[in-house]
């Protein structure tokens, strides 16, 4: 091979690499701070390795013609090139545009930016017909990102149509109450604070209110039996793979636990003579195990599914593991026709040691990323095989599962500005059935922006257009047509949290001020703008607390400059959604919270009137490690007197990262703080003002 072809080799695979995800500055900030979390943080180093290559021309390390392809432009490049078109296009929709008839609905539609035909999509997706389907569309792929190298992807992509599978499934439709909705409500026993009701999620802490489950930082399980103010340990589970794999979360449902362990490898492959490149390969192990005897845990099975972690959930017996896969032929070959004969194993993924068929993968029209997004299920009660699996070709930012669909976000950039390709996928006992896809205008903040109720499912989202921000609220059939809309609301903010029940939607926005919006959502047709309070700051997580009212958890802010001021505690009343009110706030001296990055490690029970929360003291970096002295808090909420504090415990002086291990349960009347980073257990009455009445070492 001359230098001039190795050279070019070399400026094409540089020319076409996609950019992770987990370089972008929010994924980033996201792992930074998961490094609290101890020794699960060097896997993430190791997942870095995937984007680099190694090039050595005659012993010197040779770099050159790096670029991002295609939609990899980056927030930075759509602030400064939205189209000027979009902006005239973008006529203010007032609060009262959901009042209108049908065709100010439709004008409304194309005001927020996104078009029918690039929405409305009948049937399901289509699944590949053909492993060279597959191979010929990212042929095409390669060859648009060649023509199109270095500029914002103009063309309108599209998710493919297919024929229909059968009928959308039937939505329980019923209207929840603020005590239905939150999980764990009136237990006698604390749980993991999850998204949806009936759809529990992984942790490092899971308690069924006889048993206390901890994950420890070395990947094992211990199982301690709680009496009151004594624990004792039960029994222990060591990860059959400790030191190749990284224990993620766990789940404990009955007589069953199950363990999500991650593991990475990483190798150098000699593509020529003076080339290596590395080749990398990831995946997560479900390890299912019986413990209906606490004191002996036996492993019933294991399944094995490739790419990084991306999350689970239980529902109803089943277990659904999400994956982001990304195969290196795909990124060897960069849109070259592979040689007749090559390996599949290097372009498809696999799960449980099998391949998926062209049929299991769905492919858009018009590609925006050639990783796959793997969806497999596990039954409880069969351990040791896939129920089912199905992979999308693309990259997911965030997801939603609600008691009967998966949601799937795809982010995109167009000339009319970013927009957000939503697949959505059912599931019933396992089977994951593919349904429709649609797109709406803006980026999805996290999951919480997204709910399903009724057989619609609800987005807000927030977009750039003109350099400026605009925010917007959808409503999508099972279909995924939209129904309603509201666009183009509070104009230079951006969504930072929000929270839907039954008919009613409550979302923040945030510049200086904190505009806090509360939307009828009763008709899917016409959804309405009823209220809007502005108060200082902003609340990133919201939580409805019992009837009418609303509590958030955010950051109070100066309303002049924007400075951040300390961690605050809101609650609002929202029996009159119209006319919301705060009702009580306070501000702590605290610059974070951990619960704003990761909600399942609040503790939060509006009849127990618990609010448990890990915050970090406001101030400059201190002590070798770095971080400041961080306490485990619990307040209740008091109609007259607003948040009373109930316990405060420090849990590290100087090094904060350690703390984010820490969690806090209850069971009865006793409250466990449980620090996962020193194995240590302490034990408070709760109805002795949280007096100390003992600790254990697990």
């Amino acid at each position: 091979m001359n230098e001039e072809k190795l050279l070019e080799r070399i400026r094409n695979s540089a020319r076409n690499v996609e950019p992770s995800v987990k370089l972008e500055p929010e994924f980033i900030k996201d792992r930074l701070e998961e490094k609290k979390t101890g020794s699960r943080y060097r896997y993430y180093i190791l997942r870095m390795a995937a984007a680099i290559c190694l090039v050595i021309l005659g012993g010197t390390a040779l770099i050159r013609n790096i670029g991002w392809g295609n939609k990899s432009a980056g927030v930075e490049m759509a602030q400064d090139t939205a189209s000027a078109e979009a902006a005239e296009e973008s006529a203010m929709v007032t609060e009262d545009a959901a009042d209108c008839d049908d065709v100010a609905i439709a004008d409304a539609k194309s005001d927020a930016g996104v078009m029918e035909g690039a929405v409305n999509l009948d049937g399901v997706l289509a699944a590949a017909k053909s492993y060279d389907q597959i191979i010929e569309r990212l042929e095409t792929y390669y060859a648009e990102c060649d023509t199109g190298y270095g500029e914002a992807d103009d063309t309108e992509g599209t998710w493919s149509a297919g024929g229909s599978t059968g009928s959308a499934q039937d939505n329980i439709g019923k209207e929840e109450t603020a005590v239905e909705h939150e999980a764990g409500i009136g237990a006698g026993y604390s749980t993991t604070n999850v998204q949806e009701l009936g759809v529990d999620e992984g942790d490092i802490v899971k308690t069924d209110g006889n048993y206390i489950y901890i994950l420890k930082e070395d990947s094992s399980v211990q199982i301690l039996e709680a009496r009151g103010s004594t624990v004792r340990i039960k029994g222990h589970i060591s990860n059959p793979q400790t030191g190749a794999e990284q224990a993620e979360e766990m789940y404990v449902s009955g007589d069953r636990l199950i363990l999500l362990a991650s593991f990475a490898a990483a190798e150098l492959d000699m593509v020529a003579e003076d080339i290596s490149c590395v080749d990398y390969c990831s995946g997560v192990k479900a390890y299912i195990y019986d413990i209906s005897d606490r004191n002996k845990p036996k492993c019933l099975g294991s399944v094995e599914q490739e790419g990084d972690y991306k999350g689970s959930r239980l529902v109803d017996g089943y277990l659904y593991l999400y994956t982001d896969c990304y195969k290196s032929g795909i990124w060897d070959d960069r849109g070259a026709a592979p040689a007749a004969g090559y390996e599949k194993e290097s372009y498809f993924p696999s799960v449980a040691g099998q391949l998926l068929t062209a049929d299991e993968i769905y492919i858009p029209e018009k590609l925006q990323n050639t990783n796959y997004m793997i969806f497999s299920s596990v039954d409880l009660e069969n351990p040791n095989k896939v129920k089912d699996k199905k992979a999308v070709m693309s990259m997911s930012y965030q997801y939603y599962v609600s008691t009967s669909s998966i949601y799937l976000t795809q982010q995109e950039w167009r000339s009319e500005g970013d927009v957000t390709a939503i697949v959505k996928m059912d599931f019933k006992k396992g089977e994951i059935i593919p349904k429709a896809a649609g797109i709406v205008m803006g980026h999805i903040n996290d999951s919480f922006s997204m709910n399903e109720y009724g057989g619609y499912l609800r987005v807000v989202t927030t977009s750039w257009n003109d350099s400026t921000t605009y925010n917007h609220l959808y409503v999508l059939d099972e279909q995924m047509n939209i129904t309603g809309v509201i666009g183009n609301l509070a104009q230079g903010e951006t969504i930072q949290s929000a929270r839907f029940m039954g008919d009613m939607g409550y979302f923040v926005t945030y510049r200086n001020m904190d505009p806090l919006f509360s939307v009828d959502l009763s008709d899917p047709y016409h959804p309405e703008i009823l209220g809007e309070l502005k108060i200082t700051g902003f609340s990133g997580y919201l939580h409805f607390y019992g009837d009418n009212l609303l509590f958030g958890l955010g950051y109070e802010s100066d309303p002049y400059t924007g400075e951040t001021l300390g961690i605050k505690l809101s609650m609002y009343d929202i029996s009159d959604p119209a006319n919301v009110q705060e009702m009580h706030k306070l501000v702590l001296d605290l610059d974070y919270a951990a619960a704003l990055w990761n909600y399942k490690s609040l503790l939060i029970d509006p009849n127990k009137n618990l609010i448990g929360f890990l915050g970090e003291v406001l101030g400059p970096d201190c002590g070798e490690k770095g971080g400041n002295p961080t306490s485990y808090f619990v307040y209740q909420y008091d109609p007259e007197l607003g948040f009373v504090q109930l316990f405060s415990e420090l849990v590290e002086d100087t090094d904060s990262a350690r703390a984010y291990g820490t969690r806090g349960v209850y069971i009865g009347d006793m409250f466990y703080l449980i620090k996962v980073q020193d194995n240590t257990l302490e034990i408070y009455d709760m109805t002795q003002e949280y007096a100390k009445v003992g600790e254990a070492a697990f």
